[in-house]
């Protein structure tokens, strides 16, 4: 640029413990002004650096260490505007400046609950929350960078980093979790609900801690605990721990604990104990390879994620041996009263796809499925908004359908390449809508889905007000949290007509989908 000096450049993907002593090492044929180390919002090194060189050769001269090894990585050196230098350090004073109101207010907490040590344990929780503000964002644009969401927050305290929630193939979800300094931040974030953040429309709503600690990313070494823990994500379901081992074949493997969903159906994660941090530098090189027919994503945690999750597994397994349990008396009384049902029903094969486009129609879908024989209606799966999910299941005839179906994995429709998969009964009846009426039941079972979390049977007879309702089941998830579904037995028929006239209407600050539903379901 003519108009100002062209003596600035980044470096990236730095040791966490560089210092700048060692860049000045590293570019030790160049002159150096400055050099800024970036931290992150919890004041930890980042990886970054920005150096302001003497003159427009010494750029050049930097230029030339590109890709060169500082320590045990390569570091990539990028020329830059002074706009960008003065901006990003300007950011990082400000960071600075946060955590330490922070740290103050946390400090001042800390004090005032060694000067009231005569309350109640019951007070001092309380007052220990009020450092605990989370709020989850849904429906973001999938390009969002963490800068674009926190300026649309706008004037809040955030605390650390936006975390973007990826699905299992590392794309954006259009979810992403914030933690808040205090209250009034976690007031001004939910006045952004429903306010556009790249022409669309962005549902603020507060979560809880768990939530929050389930997404965060670890961005730096931790000097209180073991760096040797990772996530494996989009694991194919029969992947065991010896799959695991052999995929980190060049890892020491100190623990691997599959996690299973509250019905104990595998989940497509595990969480890994490696030995050392060198372990957990080459099991990262395994990103995005393929065991078997997926690509697996491999994330560092921090110690506190993997303890989590291996406890809440062992919840999960306690849970499902007692649901097993039941589900066992449950299934040997129906045999008893409905043997030729129950024979005709254990005929059915099912089968899931995955990753078809947004507009694939039913019609698309069974035309993909080619000379397979479909019993009764493909049902494509739908988000809490209505919209696809890019999934669907289907019931086919005979073992021979699903082997032609499942020769379509990998194949393309409309461009997209789609997953074929065998599933389960239960998890075909889960997402099967009802399309007629039924002579040998009672029709009138609705599902609500995408409730607030803090709906209550009292505001769901409110949201059906011309309905006569019998009963109301609001559905939590396996740690007793509501899961934003709620099913509802109606008196008559007329009454379901009456309810689904109110379906995508608001409850509070979420509109709410409303399906007819079987009996059974």
């Amino acid at each position: 640029m003519d108009t100002e000096e062209n003596t600035f450049i980044r470096l990236r993907g730095l040791v966490w413990n560089a210092t700048e002593e060692d860049i000045k090492g590293f570019l030790k044929d160049c002159t150096l002004k400055e050099v800024v180390l970036l931290t992150n919002g919890r004041g930890k090194p980042s990886g970054n650096a920005f150096v302001h060189l003497d003159t427009e050769s010494d750029v050049d001269r930097a230029i030339a260490h590109n890709k060169e090894y500082l320590r045990e990585r390569f570091v990539i050196v990028e020329e830059i505007f002074k706009s960008q230098y003065i901006s990003e350090t300007q950011n990082m004073q400000n960071n600075t400046a946060k955590r330490l109101r922070y740290q103050e207010e946390v400090n001042t907490e800390v004090i005032s609950k060694e000067m009231d040590m005569e309350y109640n344990k019951g007070e001092q929780d309380k007052r220990a929350n009020k450092t605990n503000f989370h709020i989850i964002l849904r429906g973001l644009p999938w390009k969002a960078t963490e800068h674009e969401i926190a300026k649309f927050l706008d004037d809040c305290d955030i605390v650390g980093n936006v975390v973007i929630i990826n699905n299992e193939a590392g794309k954006p979800s259009g979810d992403a979790v914030v933690k808040l300094l205090n209250k009034l931040d976690l007031e001004r974030a939910l006045k952004c609900n429903r306010k556009c953040l790249l022409e669309r429309s962005v549902v603020v709503e507060e979560t809880d801690k768990d939530t929050y600690n389930r997404h965060i990313i670890k961005l730096d070494k931790m000097d209180t605990e073991e760096n040797t823990f990772i996530r494996l994500k989009g694991l194919v379901w029969s992947a065991t721990e010896e799959d695991i081992k052999t995929f980190l074949h060049d890892c020491n493997v100190k623990e691997v604990v599959l996690t299973t969903t509250d019905r104990g159906r595998p989940s497509g994660e595990a969480f890994v104990h490696l030995d050392t941090e060198a372990d957990v530098e080459k099991s990262m090189m395994h990103n995005r390879e393929y065991l078997r027919e997926r690509f697996v994503l491999v994330e560092e945690i921090y110690e506190s994620q993997y303890m989590r999750a291996t406890q809440e597994q062992k919840k999960t397994i306690i849970a499902s041996a007692k649901l097993e349990e039941l589900e066992k008396k449950v299934s040997i009384t129906k045999t008893n009263l409905e043997t030729d049902k129950g024979e005709q029903d254990n005929s059915g094969h099912y089968i899931i796809l995955r990753g078809l486009p947004g507009k694939a129609t039913e019609d698309d879908i069974a035309s993909f499925l080619v000379d397979c024989e479909i019993v009764g209606n493909i049902f494509i799966i739908t988000n809490e908004a209505g919209r696809s999910t890019g999934d669907a299941v289907a019931k086919l005839l005979n073992k021979i359908d699903l082997e032609r179906a499942l020769k379509c994995n990998k194949k393309c429709l409309m461009e997209s390449c789609v997953t074929t998969e065998e599933t389960d009964k239960e998890t075909y009846n889960k997402y099967r809508r009802k399309m007629e009426k039924m002579d040998t039941e009672e029709n009138t079972f609705i599902h609500l889905k995408g409730l607030v979390w803090s709906a209550t049977e009292k505001d769901i007879k409110t949201f059906l007000h011309d309905c006569n309702v019998k009963k109301v089941v609001i559905t939590t998830n396996e740690r007793g949290k509501p899961s934003g579904d709620a099913f509802v037995h109606l008196d008559t028929e007329p009454d379901v007509k009456k309810a689904m006239a109110h379906n995508k209407e608001h409850l509070r600050k979420r509109f709410v989908i409303i399906e007819e539903i079987y009996e059974s379901q």
